[in-house]
């Protein structure tokens, strides 16, 4: 429509080309991350909360927190990282905890050391554990990716998709 929305150590900021608006969450916490749906609906990542920006009865958007949706033991987290929609669900990232929500379900995995960060990347969604490597989420499991040990101690910033060859780049097939 428009308008920009930015995460900010306040919240949700939303300009509309002249002002700027602050759309505070749930706990007035510091927001990490925006993904944005086919549909143009807004997911927010932030400290300790996650959720959505939803119009209130005037129009204008606000934070509606999902926490609620989340089982007890899982809302003990840090920092929302990363959040992506995908054909399945919002996927939220902290170290402690990945969140899978869809208007039926909440998934929740929780790592044996502490996630690092994640990509989604070609529609696959690639998360690094630390002393573990490069996961793959495949359907509801988080397995090792091909070759993804080699992470185990080596931190992952991006991954992008290529459609080339491995010998396009290193002139054999190997």
């Amino acid at each position: 429509n428009g308008l920009i929305y930015v995460g900010n150590n306040d919240g949700v900021l939303e300009f509309d080309g002249d002002r700027w608006r602050l759309i505070p969450v749930a706990n007035k916490t510091v927001v990490r991350s925006l993904a944005v749906d086919a549909a143009g609906r807004i997911y927010v990542g932030a400290v300790g909360e996650l959720g959505v920006l939803e119009p209130d009865p005037s129009g204008k958007m606000r934070y509606v927190s999902w926490l609620d949706r989340l089982p007890p033991e899982a809302r003990g987290f840090a920092d929302v990282w990363r959040t992506y929609t995908t054909p399945r669900g919002v996927l939220f990232q902290a170290f402690t905890h990945l969140f899978r929500i869809s208007p039926t379900r909440v998934e929740v995995w929780r790592p044996s050391t502490a996630f690092h960060l994640s990509s989604w990347t070609g529609d696959r969604f690639f998360i690094r554990e630390v002393s573990r490597g490069l996961l793959e989420l495949a359907g509801e499991e988080l397995k090792l990716a091909p070759g993804g040990e080699r992470f185990a101690e080596e931190k992952i910033y991006a991954l992008l998709p290529w459609e080339g060859r491995w010998s396009d780049l290193h002139g054999t097939d190997s």
